[in-house]
């Protein structure tokens, strides 16, 4: 009995502090609200603290029906952290002692070492608000740092890393981490030197920030047309959703938010696009997050090998990039790439020594090359024998894709069943499964159009 009563004690303890945390987390989401109206934002939403036993999330309510195209939500530019607001204030100074201003870091060659000192940067002027109570910016710095769980690659460990499936992944990934520990390493024993932080900033809490910071910023374009990094008060607080159909731009002095060939009801969530052009690739990369519907995924191909196809391709503006989705077609496939890949080296500086002769004949080259639809039979520009090599190059490619993944979609679907498992791990498999099952739709497609290609040209049949 008397060890029933402790036990009962533990659970009302346990209880006591969750609510206490849910009431804090309300009021430090109040305070930010209230903040944004008072500096001019606008939105025809609410903000909404969704208490969960795996965390608290953020949802967004409409306030009332919202047609297509219609602004959703304002955010004046004057509240947008931008570096070039980070360097205007009195942290200013200091950062130019560890390096970390726009005209050191735009000098600076490697893009991801670029990137990972605007992280930087934005991350010392929110730790620094924070400790100095600077009035301007504490309900929102407060409410950025209040969830420290981050799930960034570059924090992963190795064996987390290899769950993706994906060398180039895993790469990409470590050499952000690498450049992460790197310029904190650097940077740290100069900020103590400089007393910016009195209360003091660990390796470990200057990584963990930049991981929060990195997750919940945005890249956009500066005055100037260069791409930043910036913290938009309120964008991350929108959940992820990549099948929404959204723009962000800018008018009037203020970033606005808007769903396009979509209307909104009154109490509906409402969710954000990270990446309308669409690679949850590096939606994951930036962010930390995945979502199975309505993924995407782009493959970078590589320049042609013949000097001749090279340039066809940049006469006739081919892409170098397949892009994965729900929705097949061959040009999002990159097909007109392969076709050019299937020529030989004589028919490919013939179709440019044609298009040199004659600039009237590059259009008509362009269509044919671009065509959507397969050739059944001889072009004039391209024979029915090089479509079937295209189609048979590019499912080669397609099955690389695949190669060498140690898990089939039947035990990513298994091991996902199973539940409980890290959230990491769920994202991994997520992530891998989504990847498995496009790329091996479009295998799918294009082999079976590849006999059917073949079957037709040899026989002479029409379209």
């Amino acid at each position: 009995m008397f060890h029933g009563r402790y036990i009962r004690l533990f659970f009302f303890f346990v209880f006591c502090l969750v609510l206490s945390e849910n009431v804090k987390g309300d009021q430090i989401l109040k305070e930010f609200t209230d903040w944004l109206e008072a500096h001019g934002s606008k939105c025809r939403c609410h903000f909404i603290l969704d208490n969960r036993p795996e965390g608290a999330k953020t949802m967004v309510m409409a306030d009332r029906r919202i047609h297509d195209r219609e602004s959703i939500f304002m955010v004046p530019e004057s509240i947008i952290v931008t570096p070039a607001i980070v360097e205007r204030s009195s942290l200013g100074p200091s950062l130019d002692m560890v390096s970390l201003i726009e005209e050191r870091i735009s000098k600076e060659s490697d893009m991801t070492r670029q990137a990972v000192m605007r992280v930087a940067m934005l991350t010392l002027y929110v730790l620094y608000g924070i400790q100095t109570k600077d009035q301007e910016w504490t309900p929102y710095f407060n409410l950025l740092m209040r969830n420290s769980r981050c799930d960034l690659l570059w924090q992963w460990t190795d064996k987390e890393l290899e769950e993706l499936q994906s060398a180039a992944l895993k790469n990409r990934a470590q050499k952000w981490g690498l450049e992460v520990k790197m310029l904190v390493s650097n940077i740290i024993p100069k900020l103590e030197q400089g007393g910016m932080f009195p209360d003091g900033l660990t390796t470990d809490q200057l990584q963990n920030a930049m991981c929060v910071i990195q997750s919940r910023s945005f890249n956009i374009t500066d005055a100037k047309g260069s791409q930043t990094r910036a913290l938009i008060p309120g964008r991350d607080l929108f959940p992820y959703d990549p099948t929404v159909p959204s723009t962000w731009w800018s008018k009037t002095g203020a970033l606005r938010y808007r769903y396009a060939n979509k209307e909104i009801e009154h109490g509906d969530a409402i969710y954000n696009n990270l990446s309308p052009a669409g690679d949850s690739t590096q939606v994951l990369m930036d962010h930390g997050v995945f979502s199975t519907k309505g993924s995407k995924f782009v493959t970078n191909l590589p320049r042609h090998g013949m000097i001749a196809t090279r340039e066809l391709a940049e006469r006739l503006s081919i892409k170098h990039k397949i892009r994965y989705s729900d929705r097949f077609t061959f040009k999002s496939v990159a097909l007109p790439y392969f076709r050019l890949e299937s020529l030989t080296g004589q028919e490919a500086r013939e179709l440019l020594d044609i298009i040199r002769k004659d600039e009237t004949s590059l259009a008509a080259a362009k269509i044919a090359i671009k065509s959507p639809m397969l050739y059944h039979k001889s072009h004039k520009y391209f024979s029915c024998k090089s479509e079937v090599v295209a189609l048979n190059t590019l499912s080669v490619h397609l099955s690389e894709e695949l190669r060498g993944m140690p898990t089939s979609i039947t035990d990513d679907e298994a091991f996902l069943k199973k539940g409980k498992q890290s959230r990491r791990a769920s994202i991994a498999t997520a992530y891998r499964l989504r990847f498995k099952k496009l790329v091996t739709h479009a295998l799918d497609v294009t082999s079976a159009s590849a006999v059917e290609t073949k079957r037709k040209c040899l026989s002479g049949e029409e379209l």
